[in-house]
């Protein structure tokens, strides 16, 4: 979540409001990752009916695009080779840059209890829907 949090920082962790109000767009949560039962810190993008797309890396809700302070970073994928290694440019004016690809994803309508997350650092990091039962809670600061 940087640049908003960094490793080995401590956070106050609400467990309580999420029993009583449901969450909101911005909220920042602690979600588990269902796959590998991970614990995430990210930022809910959308909420249940709403509809989430990804255009060339940019994130629209409902048709319009996402307008928070993260605005400008754009989610990327990082193209590697058979061992894994990134690839970079070796011609023209981007000799050893990292070669990327900014993601496209067709719009999802969010279902009832479906939350779309993202962390801050858009360029890096996981990003999904989750359901309100991974929710785990809120965070405080």
């Amino acid at each position: 979540m940087s640049p908003t949090y960094h490793d080995k920082e401590w956070v106050v962790i609400d467990e309580w409001t999420y029993r009583f109000f449901v969450p909101e767009e911005g909220d920042v949560i602690i979600v588990r990752d269902p796959s590998n039962n991970d614990t995430l810190i990210k930022r809910i993008i959308a909420t249940p009916g709403q509809k989430v797309e990804v255009k060339e890396g940019y994130i629209y809700v409902d048709g319009i695009a996402l307008s928070d302070k993260f605005k400008e970073e754009r989610i990327l994928i990082v193209l590697v080779d058979e061992n894994d290694a990134p690839l970079r440019y070796w011609g023209g004016t981007e000799i050893n840059e990292i070669v990327v690809e900014y993601t496209s994803h067709l719009p999802e309508k969010l279902g009832k209890d479906e939350y779309w997350v993202i962390g801050d650092n858009r360029e890096s990091s996981w990003y999904g829907i989750v359901k309100f039962k991974d929710i785990k809670g809120k965070l405080r600061f």
